[in-house]
């Protein structure tokens, strides 16, 4: 079993990327991508979500000109997604502090994170999980799965399986981490107190089966 977790409550840094597309169309926002990082050297990666890059989008929209983006306004479009991530993961980025760059078609920054506070107060002890039932490391079954506090499931979902499937456990691990983070928007969830992925394998004659889950405490 390989066990992945990161405890947002320790979480000390963040890194993210956003790519600017064609030229040709104003270089709007194409891709972007975020890592957070503890004290201890433990990191989360995954994309900028879907509503954050709809914020970067927003922000390209009201660029001086149509041709494409001066430095700072491709600042201004990287902070509003990475603000936007940042918020639903209750933590707040030091931008005074922060190690900006923008090089050609790439935006960056690498940056110190803090816990919001009024986040960590009242937190529920509720999990949502993505689940995916595996045979020779592809999903079989997804679901959606909410437990209450008493660690009784209290609601789930299915998953279509074609979204989620994969060439590599590395590429699974990313689209079940960003189903969970659409998942819990859709529901007004956000994390609490931690992001968990597991990976459990079983080596058999006719092939490997297992799930994979990605958890988080929510609020």
């Amino acid at each position: 079993m390989t066990t992945q977790k990161l405890t947002l409550d320790e979480v000390t840094e963040l890194a993210a990327t956003i790519e600017f597309g064609d030229s040709g169309v104003g270089g709007w926002p194409a891709d972007g991508e975020i890592v957070l990082a503890t004290a201890t050297g433990e990191l989360w990666r995954g994309r900028l979500s879907d509503t954050a890059m709809d914020a970067a989008e927003h922000v390209w929209a009201t660029r001086t000109s149509a041709r494409g983006l001066s430095d700072q306004e491709a600042v201004g479009v990287l902070r509003a997604a990475v603000d936007y991530d940042a918020r639903f993961y209750g933590l707040t980025v030091d931008w005074p502090q922060a190690r900006v760059e923008v090089d050609g078609a790439v935006a960056r920054v690498s940056a110190t994170v803090h816990r919001t506070p009024e986040v960590v107060v009242g937190t529920s002890t509720r999990r949502a999980s993505v689940v995916l039932e595996l045979v020779d490391l592809h999903p079989t079954h997804a679901a959606w799965q909410i437990e209450d506090a008493a660690g009784r499931l209290a609601d789930e979902q299915a998953l279509a399986v074609a979204d989620l499937d994969a060439p590599d456990v590395a590429s699974l691990w990313e689209r079940a981490c960003s189903a969970w983070t659409s998942l819990a928007r859709s529901a007004g969830l956000s994390a609490a107190e931690g992001l968990t992925m597991t990976l459990a394998v079983s080596d058999l004659d006719e092939g490997s089966c297992g799930e994979l889950r990605v958890s988080a405490a929510v609020r």
